[in-house]
């Protein structure tokens, strides 16, 4: 349990603290306490007042932020009290603050001032909560509170007027008369609400609905990653002109098989990426880190060392710059070869890999480091892979010549089916031409085949057909199939090798600690006489990695690199415009003040350069020193000094250029990254597009590489580079600086709780933009996915649709952008954004717009087909059924409502089109099982409220009849409640036809009989007996388990059997939108007799009085909260139904 609290003293306060300012209090909290790591539990979060205000933004905040994001992922879901979601009444609290630093905090709550601030942090708010699938519950006050009065002395005292401050509709944001059930009222003032003694009926509420969300099950479903290769292992047709001997047509055989299938692991497993990051490192400067080789730590761990050798460092000391020198030094591989064993018998494997958080996701993962290290070790492992291409371009051109050979002999023999240009003599010129050629290509794959012979007995060569074999032959996912190669290949007895390995920067793993210390270890202690391992690699010191290896060699960077920065520093600054030279006295205040990071020295040499160059100042020495010595000594400090100094006209620019490239899916050019800045602040298509097409015309002329290199690099203010092309951030702590929960505000100043948009955003309006653009000039290249990961990824981190700029694009473009990859005949009456917002999966974007739109897509003929249609859209895009953890539930009560109270509900959606969106959403993946309350009549899944119809499907589907919570009723119990049905009949027959037909698809599904059902069942059963209903399969069901039923003497009439156990067929069908019965009482059967059994009826009546009894109790209780209209409308409808009951008995 965590408890978080801030100062809410209004009186004569100095606090000038923003809802901002507290939010990032609990995220520290969160962050610190432990909430982000995997091991934690789920969270439930109780928020009162102003709390619940700053949870909201708390959470927002956390959604933009990668480093904090899986907190979200935690959330279950939440109890807001008494939240001013729509502002409140505080005229008494402004005049409290009037003129005190705290005003503002105060004026952001006002149902007037705040209104806006408020409105747009709760719609971004309710739109995480929904993509995120949290369930929030939003309790209301229903008395009103004593307000704080000024007395004339001066004090202030709670004697003033009452007061609602909070009312139910900025309490629950509209839910009070839209949602009920996720709502709760409390009948206490503001205050009091949530203060709760022993007995209070309030608390058991609360109580119950925390065990709800406690108890909900995550239903996110996993990753699953599973790639089964079929190998085909029949021979390969050898088309030779002269046949090849025995022995070398399955040597060619062997041969082209076990090259096949070793290049299409290559293929599946080699990226371009895998290995670009080392060339991105910055080589050493001048004859620095030279020393490393006359350190005899690492020089004789080396020669003779085993086991790890850890290289740490501070951020930005030059870690990675060092792993490069020593990887590429063939100093290196000198010191090693005292280490290996100089034998013919034994291989000498070297493998690296440099993580690179900021790169894609194949160069921070544990796959790209699987995937790099398996590719390395193959190659330098199987020698005769480098004869592959001769191999294979010699065994195409044999076929193509052998086809060629094939052609002309038949134009020798039939010479009339030859062309008439080429006379027969021209014909076997050219027939012997190809045999020459042939020759030369048996001649070459006679050479090949002798070479691989001796190869083809090597034990390492049968070694590695049988790594290649296993891992195609595989079922396991992708990650257990590498892992299990690479172990094939380190852990054997086959091959004796020597293998060095070096990783670089392992605390920029895109995983957990434990995990990648532990996959180091276990390298390292595989270590056997015929297989040995070592491996160096470096990482900050952080305390995981101190408790893992803090027992290996090693060493701390920054303790030697003192000589290194001299030299860096004294490079730098000898070549600037200072003619004394006198600059360089600064260099033992550079070196002194840098205390070993590299990064810190080139940022401050920079800074001195720049004011050396500006001609407009003159800086003495000692003003320099001055400059230094105000630098701020740590990087995240140095760069918010850096974004202070970007001029505030640019900084719009700068958080957008800096979201761009840490929100990228995949590295950008500058030219993309430029436009992208340019138009982020666009809020139609029609603005962004200008921008593109000005900037465009500067494009055609050719002048906008330099000016486009020049303003990133201004708007970067130097924490971004360029790299040949490409845009990217300066060093690893400046993403730190920018995921940090300060970099928002150190950017934008008060501007950063007006922008809700991120990088996510600015890639979709570019990519919209840029698409649309080339529609119109007949350019149009089909949308990438990075359109539909990036409009995904801003809803799901700002709470915040696209719909604003989708609304101003034209439908007509709209279509094609949706459907350009897609096949879909839009329909003229379907709006073109629900169709965009299906294909690309943007559930938000489409709730938005249903709910600005309520009525777009209903009252018209085709609605059950549109309607399906715009399912299977969202379902066949991604979307998750699971998501709204609501939805399923809220569709089975609709079908209840239609099938039960059909006369009451005007509802115009057929009751074929919600069935079939049941079936649809099922075959998705959605959990029949989930629980959901019911009112006061508890818990239950949503076979227990299904029309038999819907019974049969959810069964179909994985539905588990003895399904319950343990104090609750199970389906069948529930089913046989006699106030289950109190309508005498139903839009699908009557009420006991439809128990009829659910109990008996209940039983043939396995539903138990417990004990306390045992006398339920054998009423209904002897009902439906005298009624005329087929008894026979429930009777031998009920005896089967325990049930024994007497049935009366009383000739039953027949209406037909039990649905087959085999099909669970259900009893009605839907055609054509309407509803027809089956099973029903056919002509010529009589009605049941009047002279019922009086005890029969009077216990079924019983039973139902004092079920209803106890139903009117407990909604009463529950009602007691509510507004008083609607209080007693449903007391009377209650009365009612009691009454109805008495006089039927």
């Amino acid at each position: 349990m965590l408890l978080y609290g801030y100062d809410s003293q209004l009186i004569k306060s100095e606090s000038f603290q923003k809802i901002s300012d507290i939010s990032l209090g609990l995220i520290h909290q969160l962050k610190y306490g432990g909430w982000s790591l995997p091991s934690s539990k789920p969270i439930v979060f109780l928020a009162h007042s102003l709390g619940g205000i700053v949870l909201k933004d708390a959470i927002l905040q956390i959604a933009g932020l990668q480093l904090y994001a899986s907190i979200l992922d935690k959330v279950k879901g939440a109890i807001m009290f008494g939240v001013p979601s729509l502002g409140m009444h505080q005229s008494h609290l402004m005049m409290m603050t009037e003129g005190r630093p705290n005003e503002i905090l105060v004026q952001d709550l006002s149902r007037d001032n705040g209104s806006a601030y408020l409105r747009d942090l709760n719609t971004r708010f309710d739109g995480l909560a929904f993509l995120k699938r949290a369930t929030i519950y939003w309790a209301y006050e229903t008395k009103e509170s004593v307000t704080a009065a000024l007395q004339p002395d001066g004090t202030w005292t709670k004697n003033g007027p009452s007061e609602v401050l909070v009312n139910p509709d900025s309490a629950t944001s509209y839910r009070n008369t839209k949602n009920k059930i996720m709502t709760i009222p409390i009948d206490k003032d503001h205050s009091g609400m949530v203060k709760f003694s022993s007995g209070d009926r309030d608390l058991e509420t609360i109580l119950l609905i925390l065990a709800e969300l406690c108890d909900q099950q995550d239903h996110r479903s996993g990753m699953l990653s599973g790639v089964q290769v079929e190998v085909e292992t029949e021979d390969t047709e050898l088309k030779v002109h002269k046949p090849m001997s025995a022995s070398e047509q399955e040597t060619f055989r062997l041969l082209r098989k076990y090259l096949s299938l070793e290049n299409k692991m290559y293929n599946e497993l080699s990226s371009r990426e895998l290995h670009t990051r080392v060339d991105q490192i910055e080589d050493p400067y001048e004859n620095t880190f030279s020393w490393i080789f006359e350190l005899p730590s690492f020089c004789n761990w080396l020669q003779a060392g085993s086991g790890l050798f850890w290289i740490n460092g501070k951020p930005g000391s030059g870690k990675s710059t060092l792993m490069k020198y020593i990887y590429q030094s063939q100093t290196t591989w000198q010191l090693l070869h005292s280490w290996t064993r100089s034998t013919t018998e034994v291989k000498e494997l070297q493998a690296g890999f440099f993580f690179h958080y900021r790169g894609t996701p194949l160069q921070k993962s544990f796959e790209g480091l699987l995937r790099s290290l398996i590719l390395q070790i193959f190659n330098q492992m199987d020698s005769f892979r480098k004869r592959w291409g001769e191999f294979e371009s010699i065994d195409e051109l044999e076929t193509k010549t052998l086809k060629e050979i094939a052609k002309l002999r038949r134009m020798m023999d039939l010479p009339d089916l030859g062309p008439k240009s080429m006379s027969p003599r021209q014909v076997e010129s050219k027939l012997r031409k190809e045999e020459g050629n042939l020759y030369n290509c048996r001649t070459t794959l006679s050479r090949i085949l002798a070479d691989f012979r001796p190869f083809q007995n090597l034990p390492t060569t049968q070694y590695l057909i049988r790594v290649v074999a296993e891992y195609h032959n595989s079922t396991e996912g992708l990650i257990p199939r590498l892992e299990r190669t690479l172990r094939l290949l380190l852990y054997q007895d086959v091959v004796k090798m020597d293998v060095v390995l070096f990783f670089d920067a392992l605390d920029e793993y895109d995983g957990h600690t434990d995990m990648i210390s532990q996959f180091l270890h276990n390298l390292v202690q595989a270590s056997t006489s015929n297989v040995r391992v070592k491996i160096c690699f470096s990482s900050r010191p952080w305390k995981a990695l101190i408790q893992q290896f803090s027992d290996s060699p090693g060493l701390s960077l920054q303790d030697h690199t003192q000589q290194d920065i001299e030299i860096y520093a004294a490079g730098r600054l000898g070549g600037s415009t200072d003619p004394t030279g006198d600059i360089l006295s600064l260099v033992p205040v550079i070196v002194a003040k840098a205390s070993g990071v590299f990064v810190w020295v080139r940022l401050a040499v920079t800074e001195i350069i720049n004011v050396c160059a500006n001609e407009d100042s003159s800086h003495s020495t000692k003003d320099m020193e001055k400059l230094l010595l105000e630098l701020p000594d740590d990087l995240h400090s140095f760069y918010e000094l850096i974004v202070e100094r970007i001029a505030v006209t640019h900084r719009r620019k700068t958080f957008a250029l800096l979201e761009l490239i840490i929100r990228q899916d995949n590295p950008q050019t500058v030219r993309a990254i430029w436009l992208a800045v340019q138009i982020s602040r666009s809020v139609t298509l029609e603005t962004a597009i200008g921008h593109l097409e000005v900037h465009s015309q500067i494009f055609f002329r050719g002048e906008y590489t330099s000016d486009m290199q020049s303003d990133i690099l201004a708007w970067g203010g130097g924490l971004v580079e360029i790299q040949g092309n490409q845009v990217q951030l300066m060093h690893q702590t400046v993403l730190e600086f920018v995921l940090s929960v300060s970099f928002k505000r150190a950017v934008l100043g008060n501007l950063a709780t007006v922008v809700a948009e991120n990088g996510h955003s600015y890639h979709v309006k570019y990519l919209i933009a840029t698409d649309v653009k080339n529609i119109r000039y007949s350019q149009y290249m089909p949308p990438e996915n990075s359109t539909q990961y990036h409009s995904q990824q801003s809803e799901l981190t700002t709470g915040q649709s696209q719909l604003p700029f989708l609304e101003s694009v034209p439908q007509d473009e709209l279509y094609i952008l949706a459907t350009k990859t897609n096949y879909f005949p839009p329909h003229p009456d379907v709006p073109s954004i629900p169709v965009y917002a299906s294909f690309h999966g943007l559930a938000l974007c489409l709730k938005r717009w249903l709910e600005k739109n309520p009525g777009a897509l209903g009252g018209q003929e085709r609605f059950q087909e549109r309607y399906m249609e715009m399912a299977k859209l969202l379902l066949d895009n991604g979307f998750d059924p699971n998501r709204d953890r609501d939805f399923f539930h809220a569709l089975v009560t609709r079908i209840w409502d239609l099938s039960v109270e059909a006369d009451e509900v005007g509802d115009r959606i057929p009751l074929s089109a919600l069935c079939q969106l049941v079936e649809l959403v099922l075959s998705h993946g959605q959990d029949p099982n989930i629980f959901k309350r019911f009112g006061a009549r508890g818990e239950t899944t949503a076979l227990a409220t299904a029309p038999p119809v819907l019974a049969a499907e959810l069964i179909r589907h994985g539905a588990d009849p003895n399904c319950y919570k343990t104090a609750g009723d199970s389906p069948l119990s529930w089913v046989m409640r006699p106030e289950y049905i109190l309508t005498s009949t139903t839009s699908i027959g009557s009420a006991d036809e439809w128990r009829y037909q659910v109990i008996g698809i209940l039983l043939k599904a396995g539903a138990n009989i417990r004990p306390d059902d045992r006398p339920t069942m054998r009423m209904w059963v002897d009902k439906f007996h005298h009624e005329g209903y087929d008894v026979g399969s429930l009777l031998e069901i009920c005896a089967a388990r325990g049930c024994q039923v007497s049935l009366r003497n009383t000739a039953p009439q027949q209406f037909g059997p039990l649905p087959p156990r085999e099909t669970y067929a259900p009893p009605i069908s839907f055609q054509g939108g309407r509803e027809e019965g089956r099973g029903r009482r056919g002509e010529g059967l009589h009605m049941p007799t009047e002279s019922e059994s009086e005890r029969q009826s009077m216990q079924l009546a019983s039973l139902q009085l004092t079920a209803a009894r106890e139903n009117l109790r407990v909604e009463r209780a529950s009602l007691q909260g509510s507004l008083g209209g609607e209080r007693e409308e449903k007391k009377k409808g209650l009365r009612h139904k009691a009454k109805r009951l008495l006089r039927w008995r």
